[in-house]
């Protein structure tokens, strides 16, 4: 796909992403996770849905580890 100068083109995995172990409990609600390779949405305290089929729900204890999504941009202004 071509894309014109007047067009800016948003790759989402330009931003810094990674994924770090903790805790259910401290996954933000409608933080994106990954649980034993599959990646969840959580939507309260004790439940996510699978980000694919949102019709899906799963419970979880507040202290299974889960790899929860995390971004940040670069800090451009220490790049020299």
């Amino acid at each position: 796909m071509r894309y014109s100068n007047s067009q800016e083109y948003r790759d989402p995995f330009y931003i810094y992403t990674a994924f770090i172990d903790v805790p259910f409990e401290d996954i933000p609600l409608e933080g994106i996770f990954t649980y034993n390779g599959t990646v969840y949405v959580k939507k309260s305290t004790r439940t996510a849905f699978l980000q694919e089929i949102p019709s899906r729900w799963f419970y979880f204890s507040k202290y299974d580890i889960a790899s929860k999504y995390v971004s940040r941009k670069p800090n451009v202004s220490k790049i020299s």
